[in-house]
């Protein structure tokens, strides 16, 4: 048996069969938008990978593509006239999901100099991008100045 059959079992046997199908469903939902924009956001960066000293800092987790379309989806404005502030950043996939659409600007922060540099990499590699005006800061989201035309924060 191969490693991965291995832990898809221990998932199943630890989970049961049910919550293991969402989660290989969840799976192939979220490997299916970084295949179709060209990212790879899909993991979690551990607190000591990326090179920070901050007792307020945590892991870095992405938000489920679907769970953040449907919020945005929601949002009473019109798409261009949002300007988006992805407060931890991380390796940018919420700012790769918002890029998708024509916003007026997006804006991404993260404390992490590691986490901005994958987010960079991630924006310039990606496809389906209808925002022009997208840019990343490395900096302490506790010392950033909020800028007055942001009214979208994540």
């Amino acid at each position: 048996m191969h490693h991965e059959d291995v832990r898809a079992a221990t998932f199943a046997r630890n989970h049961g069969i049910r919550h293991f199908g969402r989660e290989v469903h969840y799976r192939m939902v979220e490997g299916g938008h970084e295949r179709r924009l060209g990212v790879d956001t899909a993991r979690r960066v551990k607190l000591s990978d990326m090179g920070v000293n901050n007792p307020d800092s945590r892991d870095s987790m992405p938000i489920g593509y679907v769970a953040f379309y449907s919020t945005l989806n929601r949002v009473p404005l019109p798409t261009s006239r949002i300007v988006f502030l992805d407060y931890g950043v991380g390796t940018g996939r919420a700012l790769c999901a918002a890029a998708t659409f024509p916003m007026c600007r997006i804006i991404g922060i993260d404390i992490s100099e590691t986490l901005v540099k994958s987010a960079r990499e991630n924006l310039k590699r990606m496809r389906h991008r209808k925002a022009t005006r997208v840019e990343l800061r490395t900096i302490d989201a506790a010392d950033y100045e909020l800028p007055g035309d942001v009214n979208l924060i994540y």
